[in-house]
């Protein structure tokens, strides 16, 4: 018979994990609370100070992956909340997605948190906009539709839903609820929904990282797309990615630039902040007073440092740490112990999950020792560049590099945590 599942945590006085890496609810409740939050005073008041005082436009929020841009904007949104119509859910861009899908999962975002505030609304009788928006959106829902399909026809003119399912149907809402006009009128009947009236409507657009990564040029015209829609008044469109994001994907454009009200560049978090959420997570997740702290202090930081400032791959990381750490007594884990632990789990996860070419790069790019390189540093291993772009790809999903942004047409990349751990840099 087999053992009982054990839950690790309890005995260091915890209920559950509090390395998680999801980003804090947008909500006090939940198992993740924004209550957690730390740090980003100064980002947090310029985000809040431009939403206040614009009418309209976009807000850009410029971060290498794992810093945290979701947990900060959501925590925007927090305080925001008893003057804005904000969703807590966010608008996650996928690969391939253009301003169609996104539009739709827009639409899905805010009938989803008209419904959470309003639920006895007679929503045909008295607002007969979010009535359309609804209707499109269960109809997708009902029919097994995501919300990255296939649309063709300008957006406000009409076009067809690709279902996945070898048919195409047209919806007769689907031209007019993608229209700036049906956005505009969308807003107003929010923004009537509570008490005293809301000052405008908060979009969070999440993943710009995916689409960047695979063509600056598709990212542009997400934007260029999307450019009437950002005039609709009252609606504050903030959109998360990496940095270069404005200066690649929107400042050539000039009919889109005039509509970014700021550019927010968050840098990662001190490590004294890292050691107060760490501490505020411990003391929300203990359910004893004599619980004990799962790892020392000084090991956060060092993990935190390997990972380059990259706090979901540092929790990450100590979450690993932990399933192998079995103390004979309750005692914090410490530096020595988990860097031995690390460096073996992330070597063997590497050569398991690189195909030998990419490996092989791996290898070559750590002897040159560099902090930040390019594919082109690869050519001695791999000719030719459509492979060493297929490398790289493989490189990243295991966090063995990391794109840091775009130098002219070139990708600049810098070693993850995963390398940097395994090859003890």
């Amino acid at each position: 018979m087999a053992d009982d599942p054990e839950n690790r945590w309890l005995r260091f006085g915890l209920a559950t994990n509090p390395y998680f890496v999801e980003p804090l609810g947008a909500t006090d409740d939940g198992p993740r609370p924004i209550s957690l939050f730390r740090g980003r005073k100064q980002p947090t008041k310029d985000l809040l100070d431009t939403v206040s005082s614009e009418q309209n436009g976009l807000i850009i929020v410029e971060a290498p992956a794992g810093v945290g841009k979701s947990t900060f904007v959501n925590h925007a949104k927090f305080k925001a909340r008893k003057h804005f119509f904000a969703p807590a859910n966010e608008v996650g861009v996928q690969s391939g997605s253009n301003a169609h899908s996104l539009l739709l999962q827009v639409l899905d975002a805010l009938v989803r948190h008209a419904s959470d505030i309003a639920p006895q609304t007679n929503w045909q009788k008295d607002l007969p906009t979010i009535h359309k928006a609804r209707q499109l959106v269960m109809a997708l829902q009902s029919n097994g539709w995501d919300f990255n399909l296939g649309l063709t026809g300008p957006t406000g003119v009409g076009g067809n839903v690709g279902a996945g399912k070898s048919s195409t149907i047209a919806p007769p809402l689907l031209g007019p609820v993608l229209s700036p006009r049906f956005l505009d009128d969308l807003v107003r009947e929010l923004l009537v929904l509570k008490e005293p009236p809301s000052d405008g409507v908060i979009l969070h657009i999440n993943n710009l990282d995916v689409l960047m990564r695979e063509s600056v040029e598709e990212t542009a015209k997400l934007f260029s797309d999307l450019r009437e829609h950002f005039q609709v008044v009252n609606t504050h469109w903030i959109f998360l990615g990496p940095p270069g994001l404005q200066a690649e994907a929107i400042a050539p454009n000039r009919r889109v630039l005039p509509f970014v009200k700021a550019t927010i560049e968050l840098a990662q978090l001190p490590v004294e902040d890292v050691q107060s959420l760490l501490e505020a997570r411990y003391s929300h997740y203990k359910i004893r007073g004599d619980w004990v702290r799962p790892s020392k202090p000084d090991l956060v930081a060092t993990l935190y440092h390997r990972f380059g400032g990259d706090l979901r791959g540092t929790l990450d990381a100590l979450g690993k740490a932990h399933r192998a750490y079995r103390p004979v007594d309750v005692a914090p884990m410490d530096e020595a112990y988990a860097i031995e632990f690390l460096g073996t789990f992330y070597r063997r996860y590497l050569e398991k999950n690189l195909r030998p070419k990419s490996y092989e790069i791996l290898e070559y790019l750590v002897k040159k020792a560099r902090d930040e390189f390019t594919q082109d540093d690869a050519e001695p291993v791999e000719e030719y560049q459509g492979n060493r772009s297929t490398r790289f790809s493989e490189l990243e999903a295991v966090d063995a590099v990391r794109f840091t942004g775009n130098e002219g047409r070139r990708k600049v990349y810098a070693f993850g945590g995963a390398a940097r751990l395994a090859f003890d840099r």
